[in-house]
């Protein structure tokens, strides 16, 4: 049990990914390819940059333009743009902290993606607190006191996510699926994780990144559990979707290694 909660703990950072980031000035989403969506990414921040040096007093441009940058540090694996989004987020609530709820996302997301969960919980409390009824909200929340070691408090977070309409958001699925996971429900964690694989690959407004990382949610249960066939194929479908993507390359490579034990 301490080397699959030790080993679930790797993937907090990721399951920020599902911190949904939308809009701007173009959709991330559609039949191109990753360079694509990266091209789009940078013209994105580049215009709310430019829309948030015009207004020194406006909250929304910020948040919206922390949230990109958020999005593209998951994106290419670069630590500056994780603390970039951090910092435009702070400021963003400097300016305005009511209505923000944006802002306090992707600040609680960025601090978790750090390994900060004293500071991320704070965060995600408030945002808790203040909005209590999206169900994301409360899924980051749950993920971050498992992080620290709460797990009575987790368990009374995930407790208020039991229902349809939680389970099929793609936001709360992969955190009840690894709060099952550490309880030794490893079936039921993967019947969540294949429905939202299943559901992340019908969203047309969805980055390929983030499809793909619901690919290797799914994988990870399987290698995780010597269902080395099983692996192999949702690890290829997701390659097949998202060519290249070093994650998925690399548990494959983790796929070779075990079967040839």
């Amino acid at each position: 049990m301490r080397r699959l909660i030790l080993f679930l703990a790797c993937a907090a950072g990721a399951l920020a990914v599902v911190a949904s980031v939308s809009g701007g000035a173009g959709a991330a989403g559609g039949p191109g390819g990753p360079l694509d969506e990266r091209v789009i990414r940078r013209r994105d921040i580049a215009f709310y940059a430019r829309r948030a040096e015009r207004d020194p007093h406006g909250a929304a441009d910020l948040a919206q333009l922390a949230g990109l940058l958020l999005q593209r540090s998951r994106e290419t694996g670069d630590p500056r743009d994780l603390r970039l989004a951090e910092r435009t987020a702070r400021r963003s609530l400097a300016r305005r902290e009511g209505r923000n709820g944006k802002a306090y996302l992707t600040l609680a997301s960025s601090l978790l993606a750090q390994h900060r969960f004293m500071e991320a919980r704070v965060a995600a409390e408030i945002l808790v607190a203040r909005w209590p009824e999206p169900d994301g909200y409360r899924a980051l929340l749950g993920e971050i006191q498992l992080e620290l070691g709460d797990y009575d408090a987790a368990a009374r977070t995930f407790a208020t996510l039991g229902g349809a309409g939680a389970q099929r958001s793609l936001a709360v699925a992969p955190r009840l699926a690894r709060w099952a996971e550490i309880r030794g429900k490893p079936e039921a964690a993967r019947r969540l994780l294949e429905d939202a694989r299943r559901d992340a690959f019908r969203r047309r407004d969805l980055p390929r990144e983030q499809s793909g990382w619901f690919q290797l949610r799914v994988g990870d249960v399987d290698l995780r559990y010597g269902r080395w066939d099983d692996a192999e194929r949702v690890l290829n479908d997701g390659l097949a979707a998202v060519p290249g993507d070093p994650r998925l390359l690399a548990a494959l490579a983790r796929v070779a290694a075990g079967g040839a034990d």
